[in-house]
């Protein structure tokens, strides 16, 4: 993003994307979401490795899976995770 003085990369670093929550979280807005998938990410090991397998939704097509979000992790790796829900603090605070 130039307005930030990133230099373009194919994928996002952990920084960015917790650069990119922060500031979601921290804007005047009365409301925003930020899918689930966005906080995952910030862990390699909760998310797939293939991009494609967590796509929402593939615009000009009908299926069932369309608007839909298959997580890889349980619920259980992703409550029991030991950095995630600190890292989620740090970026609300």
């Amino acid at each position: 993003s130039k307005i930030k003085g990133w230099i373009w990369a194919p994928y996002l670093s952990r920084d960015h994307l917790k650069a990119l929550l922060y500031d979601s979280h921290h804007t005047k807005s009365l409301f925003h979401i930020n899918p689930l998938q966005e906080y995952l990410a910030l862990f390699p090991e909760l998310v797939s490795h293939n991009p494609a397998d967590e796509r929402i939704n593939v615009p000009g097509t009908v299926a069932e899976t369309n608007w839909t979000y298959r997580f890889r992790p349980s619920i259980e790796e992703i409550a029991n995770h030991p950095d995630l829900s600190g890292m989620i603090r740090e970026i609300l605070t």
